[in-house]
């Protein structure tokens, strides 16, 4: 199973297996954990 959100907005790409329960839960821990998220990116790929 995979799904993609974009990060900057936080925004659902596509879901490949997840229910729409499991979606929701995966967005808000997306949302709850942005600017790490964030950082992450920024660290691996740069600004």
């Amino acid at each position: 199973m995979t799904c993609k959100f974009w990060l900057n907005p936080v925004n659902f790409a596509g879901n490949d297996g997840f229910s729409a329960h499991e979606l929701s839960q995966i967005r808000r821990l997306v949302v709850a954990h942005h600017n790490l998220l964030m950082e992450a990116w920024h660290e691996h790929c740069g600004d």
